[in-house]
């Protein structure tokens, strides 16, 4: 997949929520990142979403170094019911952020099982 632009990648089947535009907008995020992120990144389950984020040794070489890194801090959450993505955001550390909201959401405080409300 070499001499691929960002524009090129279509990632049709994902609809984008008002939230996640309104987002992109906040951000500086175009629609073609979160489709490069989804289409080159890897996605983990949590929270009923599922994250995708993308390594820079995964993304083609043919990118300047400034997109790659940008790529690389960027966390893009999807709805696992509806195909859809939710929100996009950047992260210093994006894999170890995403792996740990599963541990902190775990915790007693969040299990339902106290009167928290």
């Amino acid at each position: 997949m070499k001499n691929q632009t960002l524009s090129s990648i279509n990632i049709a089947h994902f609809g984008v929520s008002d939230h996640a535009w309104r987002r992109f907008v906040d951000r500086n995020i175009t629609e073609a990142m979160v489709q490069y992120v989804i289409h080159y990144g890897h996605g983990s389950h949590r929270q009923n979403r599922r994250f995708f984020t993308v390594k820079k040794k995964e993304l083609p070489g043919d990118l300047d170094d400034k997109m790659v890194d940008k790529l690389s801090r960027m966390v893009v959450i999807t709805d696992l019911i509806q195909p859809r993505v939710i929100t996009a955001y950047f992260h210093d550390r994006p894999y170890r952020h995403v792996r740990k909201k599963d541990k902190k959401y775990k915790s007693e405080k969040y299990s339902g099982d106290t009167a928290y409300c």
